[in-house]
């Protein structure tokens, strides 16, 4: 039983690394990185990495505008697939919760065939005010969970707005849960890796002591400020606000001169215990605990010296723009040709329950008796 993990990467090492290792760690049996417009240093430090992990993790790059579906459905495409049975999409600031990689996968050879997906929750942690995410040990002081109070779903717009006038808190929310998929629908999973696009799908809900995800959305006001620039980029270019939307929240709030406040709201101070905090919490150390054992392999392959060779890494770049381009053409044949599928498997159906009841008057006594009659008549006519 084999997973492939997938991730896309902008320029966030060490937590790309970080998460890289802790995948491989606790859940997957190779990553595919997704390299977008990196810089050379972080270019370099994914190729220590590979080379560091006996090649057990493939870097694909990418340049100019991020059309996650497109480069998700092309680089897994360009994937050995039939080697792995379940594919597992992560972002960097998402770490996998389980008991033992081995019972996990135990987990996965029990899953009926008839399972497509496999739905889990996330778990949003809240990393502290000071918080230095260049300085690995320090996501070990990351222990404060929070527990959402807000269940009501709200409409995109209304929540964007709730959020940018700070009238809720980011954290008051529960994180939608995602999926893991079988690997031979690759070309069906949607954004985020939230859902899978097919009419029916068999879903099972994985529980959270067998598998979860504890999740880091604002590690440092740094990051912050660097996700409110590329925010920015998405309004100027007039993305809607659905795409990157936290992003161009987040450019907003730094508009409006309430960024830092927003951190405040968004982070836990050093004495927590000492002041009310603007959002629900438990200490929860489940994430610690698992992490020092991803910090400690971490460490072992930045601390040596890695030769790498310069060899490229292939191109998605021009395959990711003609997809894009001829995608709502390929959409249209591919419905078509669902919608033929459907029809055949219909007249299928009709042909089964109509070769049924033909067996059946056959084995009935009024047709054996019909048969006698006739068998007479032509005896007679002879």
């Amino acid at each position: 039983m084999k997973v492939l993990g997938y991730v896309m990467a902008n320029d966030n090492f060490p937590l790309l690394g970080l998460s890289i290792v802790h995948a491989l760690e606790h859940a997957v049996d190779h990553v595919l990185v997704v390299s977008h417009n990196q810089s050379d240093s972080t270019r370099t430090d994914l190729k220590k990495l590979r080379t560091a992990l006996k090649r057990r993790i493939t870097i694909y790059d990418l340049k100019g505008p991020y059309f996650q579906e497109s480069t998700s459905h092309i680089s897994l495409a360009l994937t050995v697939l039939k080697e792995f049975d379940w594919v597992y999409i992560f972002d960097c600031d998402e770490f996998s919760i389980v008991k033992s990689k081995k019972l996990f996968k135990k987990n996965l050879e029990s899953i009926p065939e008839n399972i497509d997906a496999l739905r889990y929750s996330i778990e949003q942690y809240i990393a502290p005010n000071d918080m230095d995410e260049n300085n690995i040990n320090d996501y070990l002081r990351i222990d404060v969970k929070s527990v959402p109070n807000i269940f009501y779903k709200f409409d995109d717009r209304i929540l964007f707005d709730e959020l940018l006038h700070q009238n809720i808190n980011f954290f008051d929310i529960p994180f939608p849960s995602k999926i893991i998929f079988r690997a031979k629908y690759f070309e069906k999973i949607g954004p985020g890796a939230h859902n899978v696009n097919l009419n029916k799908i068999n879903e099972l809900i994985l529980n959270s002591a067998t598998f979860h995800v504890a999740h880091i959305p604002m590690i440092s006001l740094g990051r912050l400020m660097n996700r409110g620039n590329h925010g920015k980029l998405l309004i100027e270019q007039k993305y809607p606000l659905w795409h990157g939307w936290q992003n161009q929240l987040i450019y907003l709030m730094d508009k409006n001169k309430k960024l830092l406040n927003f951190w405040k709201m968004h982070s836990v101070p050093k004495k927590i215990k000492d002041k009310p905090m603007p959002f629900a919490y438990i200490i929860d150390k489940s994430f610690n605990f698992k992490f020092k054992k991803t910090l400690s392999k971490f460490n072992k392959f930045i601390i040596n010296e890695i030769k790498i060779n310069n060899t490229c890494n292939p191109e998605l770049t021009d395959l990711v723009r003609i997809y894009e381009k001829y995608k709502k053409k390929y959409k249209s044949l591919e419905n078509k040709i669902e919608s033929l599928e459907n029809k055949i498997d219909e007249l299928s159906v009709i042909n089964r329950n109509l070769t049924n009841e033909i067996k059946t008057i056959k084995n009935s006594k009024l047709y054996c008796l019909l048969l006698m009659i006739r068998k007479l008549i032509y005896l007679y006519r002879k």
